[in-house]
């Protein structure tokens, strides 16, 4: 009767997408930089809200570089 709305950006393709502007970001010289670690910091929200998933390389490239608080 009552349906829970899915959300779509932790499904196929829009966790695939937001993956992949992570691995541009994440590829800068300084992702430190306040405006690239805060476009970081968002998109690892909203897969973290919409029950995604990391990517494996995105997920060790976070890690190291200590920028998502979300993973």
């Amino acid at each position: 009767m009552f349906w829970k709305k899915r959300n779509k950006y932790g499904e196929y393709p829009c966790n695939d997408y937001l993956n992949n502007a992570l691995r541009c970001l994440l590829k800068d010289d300084n992702p430190h930089r306040p405006v690239i670690a805060n476009a970081i910091a968002e998109i690892c929200y909203c897969i973290s809200k919409a029950d995604g998933h990391f990517a494996d390389d995105v997920a060790k490239r976070l890690a190291e570089t200590g920028l998502c608080p979300f993973v």
